[in-house]
């Protein structure tokens, strides 16, 4: 039986959430209002939401106001956050960079040749202000610069050792609370590490919040986990959403989930080689599906080669 609209949008929250928070952000793009009639409106809009609830109001009513709140706080999100002081750059000067400086000098003793040294440290921490510009160039063209930038990539694989690393651990409670924490602590830590760009914290919030579903034995709803992720970062930092790689990853992560599985299985293959061959295929198309229209408007240009160069380097560098 096909699910109603009402059961989807009860099993999917974020997606409507963010959705109409967006509007807001997009709305105070427009015009700006002092900030004194903000806060009283923000009273009053949480007084509308614990009013209306018990009212006898139609329910198209109920959800026109709760729209409407959730349209004005996403305009708040954007006025008043806009002067608030970033206390993540202190964080990473005075905790992350000298950790980060003990693993480049690492880096530097095991490595010691220049050309290969600042490919490891753009590889592994994301570290690419020596990196050789015409390297930069040839990964750009070739449509592959997420195998050197760190990405979503890149902690899904360290995600993946690291639940292997869990596996041998007794199923136990507390134990498996323990894991939890490690699996956060590790994947939040390499984040910062990696200068928390855009596209591996959004990667980051939404291995945590898999992780965290798993542990309470929830249901995933991968667009739902996705868009929770989007909630999360409206609600921390709303300027993340004009960041190119942001935008990009969470195009890619969209055609992954939906677009992939329609391509994959169009075409019922036995053979286990070529079946690997196609799913490969169908994970670069079902991406650059979802990318194209962001690549096209950003760069109005677009590599031939993007679908057969992602299928040769993504399964060497896994």
């Amino acid at each position: 039986m096909e699910k109603s609209h009402l059961h989807w949008k009860s099993e999917h929250p974020s997606i409507f959430i963010s959705l109409f928070l967006l509007l807001g952000i997009g709305i105070g793009n427009l015009f700006t209002i002092p900030k004194e009639p903000l806060y009283i409106g923000l009273i009053l809009s949480i007084g509308i939401l614990i009013l209306i609830n018990p009212s006898r109001l139609s329910s198209f009513i109920k959800s026109l106001l709760s729209k409407f709140c959730l349209v004005y706080w996403g305009y708040c999100l954007l006025q008043l956050k806009a002067d608030q002081p970033n206390y993540f750059i202190d964080l990473v000067e005075n905790y992350i960079q000298p950790i980060r400086n003990q693993i480049i000098d690492k880096i530097n003793v095991f490595i010691p040749n220049f050309e290969h040294n600042q490919f490891a440290q753009a590889l592994l921490i994301g570290e690419k202000t020596h990196l050789d510009s015409t390297t930069i160039e040839a990964y750009t063209a070739l449509g592959i610069m997420h195998i050197i930038a760190i990405s979503g990539m890149h902690l899904d694989m360290i995600g993946r050792y690291l639940l292997k690393l869990t596996q041998w651990w007794p199923k136990h409670s507390w134990l498996s609370a323990i894991e939890l924490i490690f699996l956060f602590s590790a994947v939040c830590m390499y984040t910062l590490i990696a200068h928390a760009s855009p596209s591996i914290v959004r990667a980051c919030i939404f291995f945590c919040m898999f992780q965290l579903g798993s542990y309470f034995h929830l249901h995933k709803y991968l667009m739902n986990s996705i868009a929770s992720g989007l909630l999360i970062i409206l609600l921390c930092s709303h300027q993340t959403i004009y960041h190119i790689g942001w935008q990009l990853s969470y195009a890619a992560v969209i055609g992954i989930h939906l677009v992939y599985p329609s391509i994959q299985t169009s075409i019922a293959i036995q053979n286990p080689f070529i079946q690997a061959i196609w799913n490969n295929f169908s994970i670069t198309l079902a991406t650059q599906i979802t990318t194209l229209p962001l690549l096209l408007f950003y760069f109005n240009t677009l590599s031939t080669g993007i679908i057969l160069s992602n299928m040769i380097m993504i399964p060497l560098s896994n």
